[in-house]
């Protein structure tokens, strides 16, 4: 077995050997900002094979032939307790789905063959939870395809049976790649909502230290952390016991339970020195960014893949810092990873050294309120917001005209900042079918707005909710090609070519 690490060079290699299903940029991009965040760089991967997802619909793994409207193309990882599926989605090569099967939940795997694109493909078929179809590329020989597909099916029974030694496919190692490299990438805490179960106690609290012991903080544009002695920072960092370290209090808000957090951060031990960073640039030469974090248990999360949670014993040491503030925290492996803490390649006792720079949070526990201010009257042939109280219903399209084109329409303009291109926008919505369709999708009526990154969701919002300000009403209309496309979605309510329209309150951003 190798790394995450090694990853790339195998996918490299199948994908000489496949013809390219995806380019290697793709495929870069995929471990990146979606096998990374879910597994993490030190998970023990066995094999990786180049597969095609089927997929439903709603982008839902599928083996149901009437089911499915798309093949995507992806990769298989085989870890020695799981099976984690990544797959590009409908037209947007950077942009990828993930799901993990553990082992244990498999009811059955059994090598097929499936029509696919009016081909017969040699694949594999999992059912448990999730009904799969894992098909390999057409583009490489059958018999390489059977090769692969028996090696997934041993790799699996091998996996499933706990042997110690399972088959795998020759690996060169690779130099380490950053875990977070982009502001729509699931950092390293997301490695929380695929692959741990953590235990419920704390460390100390922390305290008002300006440093921790055996590690050398250094501030500026690009600060580094560097632990000099981990003994001496395991005299005070060990399994139940966290220890944070403040080199500047911030004069903003406290954090509150289940706030969204945004920050700068770096990752340290003495061992491996920076294991991750968001300053500077991330592999590859691509930028790295502030990400943002949900101030809750992994498996509470909201939106584990836009907001991952932390640890209780991160979120315990946490408590009490504010928005502004610059924090080092001093975390065992055995309280970050859980029983996983051997698996990610630490010892238990190990010390792990976060730095954390928080530059703006949501406090998610304030009352959200309709927009308020003086209605704007929105240009002929739009559709209208239909209100009930504090709730958008839907819209009124009767009097749209024409086909949709992409705008944005302002009802109530905010007093707030505006938006920003690489924001995470916290809002209502309520999205229907041009001009008067089903209303596919609807916060208000969750009662809970919904945290997106503007560079993760479908082009409409992407391109025209930078400049709008927070506090804020607006509609968007959104034709098919700026939407869904031809792929279609919301469970079936909207169609392939269907345009859309939303009406979002913006509550806030970060």
């Amino acid at each position: 077995m190798s790394t995450l690490d090694d990853l790339q060079q195998e996918v490299r290699a199948h994908e000489a050997q496949t013809d390219g299903a995806l380019r290697a940029s793709s495929y870069s991009a995929m471990i990146r900002t979606s096998l990374v965040p879910a597994i993490g760089t030190k998970a023990r991967v066995v094999a990786a094979v180049p597969v095609v997802v089927s997929v439903d619909s709603e982008n839902r793994p599928t083996p149901y032939p009437d089911k499915t409207v798309a093949t995507e193309d992806g990769l298989a990882v085989f870890l020695p307790d799981r099976l984690v599926v990544s797959w590009s989605r409908a037209g947007e090569r950077n942009v990828f789905t993930t799901h993990a099967i553990a082992f244990s939940d498999l009811k059955s795997a059994k090598g097929s063959t499936f029509e696919s694109d009016e081909q017969e493909r040699p694949g594999i078929a999992i059912r448990e939870r999730i009904s799969w179809t894992l098909l390999f590329p057409t583009t490489i020989e059958p018999s390489t395809a059977t090769d692969l597909q028996e090696q997934a099916l041993e790799l699996l029974a091998t996996a499933q049976s706990g042997s110690s030694t399972p088959t795998s496919t020759p690996r060169r190692s690779v130099s380490r790649r950053n875990l977070v490299l982009s502001v729509s990438t699931v950092a390293i805490m997301a490695v929380i909502a695929a692959l741990l179960v953590w235990n419920p106690f704390g460390g100390d609290g922390g305290g008002g230290d300006e440093s921790l012991p055996g590690v050398t903080f250094t501030d500026g544009e690009t600060p580094t952390v560097t632990v000099d002695d981990a003994e001496a920072l395991s005299a005070d960092v060990s399994p139940g016991s966290v220890k944070l370290a403040t080199v500047e209090k911030g004069d903003g808000a406290e954090l509150g339970e289940k706030d969204y957090f945004r920050s700068d951060y770096i990752i340290a031990t003495e061992k491996d020195g920076t294991v991750d960073s968001s300053f500077g640039a991330g592999a590859d030469g691509a930028p790295a960014s502030a990400i943002v974090f949900q101030n809750v248990e992994a498996a509470q999360a909201d939106s584990p893949r836009t907001a991952p949670g932390l640890p209780q014993p991160l979120i315990d040491a946490l408590e009490g810092t504010t928005v502004g503030s610059k924090v080092l925290v001093g975390i065992s492996a055995e309280d970050f990873f859980g029983e996983q803490a051997e698996q990610a390649g630490y010892a238990p006792e190990d010390a792990l050294v976060f730095y954390f720079d928080i530059s703006d949070a949501i406090d998610v526990s304030a009352d959200v309120k309709a927009p308020t201010g003086d209605e704007e009257e929105l240009p002929a042939g739009i559709p209208t917001p239909v209100v009930d109280g504090d709730k958008v219903t839907g819209v009124d399209g009767a009097a749209a005209t024409g086909p949709a084109a992409e705008g944005v329409f302002t009802v109530v303009k905010g007093d707030g900042k505006e938006v920003e291109a690489d924001d995470f926008v916290y809002a209502n919505y309520v999205g229907q079918v041009y001009p008067a369709g089903a209303v596919f999708d609807s916060s208000f009526e969750r009662d809970a707005p919904s945290l997106f990154p503007l560079t993760g969701v479908i082009p409409c919002w992407t391109n025209q909710l930078p400049g709008q300000t927070i506090g804020s009403r607006v509609v968007l209309t959104c034709p098919s090609d700026s939407a869904y496309g031809d792929q279609g979605g919301g469970g079936g309510l909207i169609a392939p070519g269907d345009s859309l329209t939303f009406v979002i309150d913006i509550v806030d951003a970060i």
